[in-house]
């Protein structure tokens, strides 16, 4: 292709052209009408071929360059990365058995609390006028759980002492034997107490349970908390 400026000559006076411009201009230096004309000497054209791949191979060299020092930052980034790890890792593995412990049993004592918070909002007892308050249960009872509400509901009849306990199991679907135990225990505390429990909302399954126990005797139900409020007033 025909050159606008021929990068082999230089006007009078003019700057000499920069090494990466002359190899650019010399890399597309490709049919030269002044290599194709009669007067170019084949030894002409063989010193411009090879300056055209002399110049092609040092543009690669200078890519390949580029590439590895961009490779080399990237390692120099990813060592510098590891070696933060590595020291933070040293770090933990300096640090004293009682610290971690301390650690440890600092965080077993958040999760006890955390325990105790969410046992309590799930066993809300709830005043609804002086001398009456209501236990609603939603969903399974457990060994746990019967402690935390028997605990809970012991607790408000001896600071308060109300006369009724109304304890509604609209939430509870179904009981198993274990459940209807600890029903009867917890109604048989309260009323040790001074205060009377009445059952409301019991379900299908918690009346199979409640039967097959043949602990029937030792609890008063209704059909529902209003009913309950009914009978007590």
């Amino acid at each position: 292709m025909p050159c606008e400026h021929c990068p082999l000559e230089r006007a009078e006076g003019a700057p000499p052209v920069p090494l990466a411009t002359f190899l650019d201009r010399l890399t597309t230096c490709d049919g030269c009408p002044r290599l194709a004309a009669e007067e170019a000497t084949p030894l002409v054209r063989l010193l411009a071929d090879r300056h055209r791949e002399a110049a092609r191979a040092i543009r690669g060299l200078e890519n390949e360059i580029r590439k590895l020092k961009r490779e080399l930052k990237e390692a120099a980034s990813a060592a510098e990365e590891y070696e933060g790890r590595v020291a933070t890792l040293e770090h933990f593995q300096k640090r004293s058995s009682q610290e971690v412990e301390e650690e440890l049993r600092a965080q077993l004592e958040l999760v006890r609390q955390q325990g105790a918070e969410m046992q309590a909002m799930s066993t809300p007892i709830i005043r609804v006028w002086e001398g009456v308050m209501v236990l609603p249960i939603i969903g399974s009872v457990d060994s746990a759980r019967a402690a935390t509400m028997m605990e809970r509901l012991l607790e408000e009849v001896a600071s308060s002492g109300p006369a009724y306990a109304i304890v509604d199991l609209t939430g509870l679907a179904t009981a198993d034997t274990a459940t209807v135990n600890h029903l009867v225990q917890m109604s048989s505390a309260v009323r040790l107490l001074g205060a009377r429990v009445i059952f409301t909302g019991i379900q299908r399954g918690v009346a199979h349970a409640l039967a097959t126990s043949g602990e029937l005797f030792a609890v008063t139900t209704l059909g529902s908390v209003k009913e309950a409020l009914r009978r007590i007033v």
